[in-house]
């Protein structure tokens, strides 16, 4: 969906849907935001995180390691997904989760996974993705990619 300024909802779909159940997610809250973003809202997906990631007890530079990864993310939205994609955000004080979802395929099973040769001028951004968070998950399939990742208060271990 494209749209001419940012919109950041909280519909009652929005509130119901939820991550998939994991041992470290927070699912059992309500999403509390979702943006819809293009290329040109992608100031407002940084803003939009660094907002939700400050209502954590998260702290400053964990919250700028979200903030880069979700921006990498989206930006393999707008480059590789479609053009578009969107974003939903989950979060109680001591955990925040967002998913990343657009029309795009990913065909690598461990993209992520592998440390990117340094001689590849591209490929480094689901890997930095998972270094910079605790858990990522990545579900694709023709037409349809969502990554989800999250950050807990403590430290990685």
């Amino acid at each position: 969906m494209t749209r001419a300024e940012p919109v950041a909802r909280r519909s009652a779909s929005a509130r119901a849907r939820r991550p998939p159940s994991t041992s470290t997610s927070i699912s059992d809250r309500p999403s509390s935001a979702e943006l819809d973003f293009t290329a040109a809202l992608l100031r407002e997906v940084r803003l939009l995180v660094a907002r939700e990631a400050r209502q954590t007890r998260l702290s400053g530079s964990r919250c700028e390691d979200l903030v880069l990864a979700i921006d990498e993310l989206a930006t393999n939205s707008v480059t590789h997904g479609g053009g578009s994609g969107t974003l939903t955000v989950w979060r109680d004080e001591d955990a925040i989760a967002c998913e990343v979802r657009d029309s795009g395929h990913i065909d690598d099973p461990l993209v992520g996974l592998r440390p990117p040769d340094p001689e590849q001028l591209s490929g480094r951004g689901l890997w930095v993705v998972s270094r910079l968070c605790d858990h990522v998950q990545i579900s694709s399939s023709p037409g349809r990619t969502l990554v989800r990742v999250q950050m807990t208060v403590r430290a990685r271990g």
